[in-house]
Parts: C-alpha cells; structure tokens; sequence
C-alpha cells in the first residue's frame, strides 16, 4: 500500500487518497497512522530551525510498505523524498532515511517491528544525506554528534494510540465533517462584532438576577474556587454593599441571598477571575451579521484588581468610580455615534501593530483612544472628567481586552451549532477546571485545568506557587488571536523561549491543528501571515498538539495578585473527551 502527500503551501500536507486493498476493518487506522508519519515528516524537513529548507509548493513524500492484516510486515516502511525543479531545490536535502522503533502494544495497530531506515537516490542530486528521524531520539542525538544533519520528528501516534479513539477520528474523516467545519469558520470569518452600549450588568445581561455575582470559567462551588476567584468574589459582594468580609459572603452563599453563576450561562465573558456584579458597568457588543451578543466589564488595570484576585480599600473605590463616573461617559460617548464600533476592524489594525489582543493591546488600546477622544471632546463633559477618563484608558494597556473578548464570544457564539462541525468554539477555565465546547456538539466537555509550568515568574516566584490556568479569555484563541499569532508580537516572544524564530515556529505549529486562516489577521512581523483560524478536534487528537493561551498567572494563596506571565497549554485530557462525546453522538 501507498500513501502521498504534496504540500499545499499554507504549512499543511495534503494527504491525497490512493486505494488500501488490505481488506480488513482496521485499514482507515492504519491509513490515519501513514497519514501521520508523512505530516510529521513533512514538518520537520520544511521548518527545521524555523526556517524552510526548501521551497513549500515542491515537496511531495510517498510512504509505503506492506501489510498483513493490520499489521505491517518485517519488510518495514520506505520514505520517498521527491522534489520539483533544479538540481540547487535540494542543496541541504539530497535524500532522507526514516528509524523508528514501535513497542509492542504501543498502537491500537500493532507495528511489531523495527523499521529500518532506507535511502533513495535522486537523480542529478549531490550525494549529501540527511536524516529525519522518527521516533527515538538517542539515534538522532548519536548522529548529531557525528555531525550528520539531522531532523529529530516529534510524532507520535494518533490519539495516544487509544483505539477506540483513533475509530472515532477515522468515523470523523469525511465529507459531512468538512463542510460543517467550513460553515463554521465561514461564521468566525464573516463576523463584525460591533460595540453599541454601555449598560448596567442587571440591565444588559438576559436573565441576570439583582443578587447574582458571574464568574469565569465552568460553575464551581464558591468553597472549590481558587483563593483569587474566592477574593474576587468577596470584593464584588463588598462593592455591591452586601456584605463587609468573607464571614458575611459565607454567610449569604449558604442563605442564598447570594448566588453564583458562570459566565457562559448568560452569554458574558470575563478576563483572568472574570466576576461580574449587578451594578457593574458592561460594554454590550452586538454581532452585525449574525445578531448574536456578549458583554464584559472594563478593564480595571493592574495594581490591587478584582481580574487579578486581589483587592483592596482602592480597589472598590475604582469600581465605584467607573460605576458612576467612567462607565456611563463611555456609554454617552458610543451611543452618539452613527455605528457601534467595529471591534474586529480595530483589531486587524493593531495585529500590524504588534498586537495579539490577549497579553498584548497595546496598539488598540491607543486606536481606541483615537476614535473615543473626538467623541468625549464634543461632548458636554467637564474637561477634568475627560482628562481623568483618557488618562485611566492610556494607562492601562489592557483597556482594549475587554473588547476584544466580547468581539470574540459574539463571533464564536454565531459559529456554534453546526451539526457536525468539530471547530472548537470556546475554551473556558476557572484556575480549577477546563471547559471545551465543540461546534457540533451542545455539551461541554471540562478536565483539571492545565498547571502553570511554562509560565515566566516574576523574582521570587515560580509554578508551585501559581493557582491554575484561569479566565474566560482563552476565547481570544479560539478566534485564531492571541497564542495562535504570538509570531506577530514580538515583545512578548519571550513567553515561547525568546526570538522571533520561537515564535514563528509556535505560530507555525497552531496552524497545523487548525482547519483555516484568516487574511483578515496578518502580522506583519510574520511576513503577513494569515492567523490560523478553527482549531479542529481531529487534527488535535492526531497530531498530539493542544492549543496554547496568552494568560497571566495568580498566586494561588497570598492575595499578591498576579505573579508571571506566558502561556498555558489547554490539556489534553478535554479533548479526548470531547472526541469520545463525538463518538457518542455518531
């Protein structure tokens, strides 16, 4: 049996179909697993270090080799390099040879055999070789150190080779699958989220009840919460004057008189510990294609804040402040224009700018400003209220993030609902538990959340101190920003091991478990590079690779408050579940 692939230059293989006469039920798996190795490989020759070793449109790779059964035979498998053009295509790549070593039982099928690396001559090519290795890595690190070139691929098999899982995925392979997944992204794609109000939280969110408090993340019991969620809570209650310390909110909690909810439950959305009060001023953002909605609280800033999970006699003086003062200026000011303010349109401006609107919106933030301060200046605000407001948003470089996250949730919650689809449309956590909701299924799907460990700490501090990955803004990545362009923010290329070429090969990697891209974000730090768009459940659960977040990190237990930054890793464990509810629903 033979499988192709020819790159399809956007950073994929195409896997192109050849008939299997292997005449056994097991064949898509072993079809799934070439499908696999190739992609693997195909990775490793075209971005090794970052950069590309050869043009992307003139590669094609041939894996074949022999089975019974499902089982392939001592006669192993051969990698077949081809490439189009001059003699120069190949200069660092004459031909490769493949080594791989699959324990017994390590596969749902079985590859009881070792493969031995071959090498194929190519025609009018110098004889220079270099090796991709698949699977151990001593063998590639033995070569190494007799300097032969050497690509080390980091595959592994589909699904963690669970069979069960690597049946679904197969079932999952198929034309239906395709096409909801591209109405899905034809949603994302086609949103145009536009800020229109400023409201009250009990006045602009559907359902809300005057003694809710909303938080981030999946519902949780307030006594399972974090210590920062726990505190944030504590100063909504405080500032919402129904209780003076913990004894009192304890109190109410057990009586009812206060009630906990999360977020998604009301179509809201939360950074960090994302908590939400009655009083509290939203930014309500309406979806113009679709009329789907969302709302979020301002952004408070950093210091003693509620988003962090730390509070203070300040802290609930600002809030009052932007209750009374800040929210309802904002308010009057979009409502006198013409439109809402299109938030997608200002994103795609500030992703030029080196922006990724998660840890970084620095560039919105100032565009905000721009298109905020004509506004406040024809209004009748005092100029001390004008000059208090400009300087509160043009210090805090996250001001922009909360619109950003509503942008998102109104464009995901459009894409969501296509029967079929397997586009991941949110990502959810509460520093406790992981939420994940599929396009094409109504459940969610929730796991322990992902621990801190390639986070940057501040000095003093590291992953034993950190609560878990927390807030409801990983939505920003399901929407293809923050992680999924971090190549085109280079201030923050340190949270992926620092350069440019680290996070390039970040970004690179998040392609490949998407399904599109969208042009609408470029960077131009990555040469224009469209965002990778529709994180896809199957290529995830091939591949082996989860999605990485832009967060913060909170100390789990002083009250300090924020104590690093980087990323996070949505765990595996959600995504496994998701595929077995898809293998429910089949």
């Amino acid at each position: 049996m033979k499988l192709c692939a020819s790159h399809d230059g956007s950073g994929n293989f195409c896997i192109e179909p050849q008939p299997l006469d292997l005449g056994e039920e097991n064949s898509p798996a072993l079809r799934m697993l070439l499908s696999s190795i190739l992609s693997g490989i195909g990775q490793a020759l075209l971005f090794e270090a970052g950069k590309a070793i050869i043009p992307l449109p003139d590669l094609r790779l041939t894996v074949a080799g022999k089975a019974e059964g499902n089982t392939f035979t001592q006669e192993g498998l051969h990698i077949i390099i081809e490439v189009a053009g001059a003699q120069d295509t190949l200069e660092h790549l004459a031909s490769a040879a493949l080594a791989a070593c699959f324990p017994k039982g390590a596969l749902a099928c079985p590859l009881h055999h070792i493969v031995i690396a071959r090498s194929y001559a190519v025609s009018g090519i110098s004889e220079h070789i270099a090796l991709v290795n698949l699977g151990l890595e001593g063998f590639c690190n033995e070569l190494k150190e007799q300097n032969v070139p050497t690509a080390q691929v980091d595959w592994r098999p589909p699904a963690g080779g669970d069979k069960e899982l690597i049946d679904i995925l197969c079932r999952l392979h198929n034309p239906e699958v395709d096409e909801a997944n591209a109405e899905t992204i034809r949603r994302m794609k086609e949103s145009r989220p536009l800020w229109t109000d400023v409201q009250p939280a009990i006045k602009a969110i559907p359902g809300m009840q005057t003694n809710h408090i909303l938080h981030s993340g999946p519902p949780i019991d307030f006594y399972d919460m974090c210590d920062p969620q726990q505190r944030a809570v504590e100063a909504a209650a405080i500032f919402e004057g129904w209780v003076a310390d913990r004894d009192g909110l304890e109190a109410k909690l057990k009586s009812g008189d206060i009630v906990l909810a999360n977020n998604y439950s009301f179509g809201s959305i939360g950074a960090m510990c994302g908590v939400i009060s009655p009083s509290m001023p939203v930014l309500v953002t309406e979806n113009a294609a679709f009329g789907t909605k969302s709302w979020s609280t301002f952004n408070e800033g950093k210091g003693n804040v509620i988003w962090m999970g730390t509070y203070d006699k300040g802290t609930i003086e600002r809030l009052c402040w932007m209750r009374d003062v800040f929210g309802p200026i904002m308010g009057r000011a979009i409502r006198a224009r013409e439109e809402g303010l299109d938030i997608f349109k200002l994103i795609a401006q500030g992703v030029l700018m080196g922006d990724e609107v998660h840890a970084r919106s620095a560039a919105c933030t100032l565009l905000l400003l721009r298109e905020m301060l004509p506004l406040f200046l024809k209004s009748d605000e005092s100029k001390e209220t004008i000059n208090k407001v400009t300087e509160f948003i043009a210090g805090n470089n996250h001001s922009f993030l909360s619109f950003t996250l509503t942008a998102c949730k109104a464009a995901a919650e459009a894409a969501h609902g296509v029967k079929h689809s397997t586009i991941v449309t949110a990502m959810s956590r509460n520093g406790v538990d992981f939420g994940l909701r599929i396009g094409g299924l109504d459940e969610w799907f929730i796991a322990p959340t992902a621990p801190m460990d390639e986070a940057i700490y501040y000095s003093g501090y590291g992953p034993e101190d950190a609560a878990g990955d927390i807030g409801d803004s990983a939505i920003v990545e399901t929407m293809g920003l923050g992680g999924m362009v971090i190549g085109g923010a280079p201030s923050i290329s340190s949270f992926v091991g620092g350069g440019m070429a680290n996070s390039r090969r970040a970004m690179h990697e998040m392609q490949r478990i998407c399904a599109s891209n969208n042009p609408k974000f470029a960077p131009g730090a990555v040469d224009f590079t469209p965002a990778p768009l529709g994180i896809d459940l199957r290529k995830v659960m091939r591949l082996g690779v989860t999605p990485i977040v832009d967060t913060g990190v909170l100390h789990k237990a002083s009250g300090v408050g924020q104590i690093g930054t980087g990323i996070a890793r949505a765990p595996m464990d959600v995504f496994a579940k998701a595929l077995r509810g898809f293998g429910t629903a089949l």
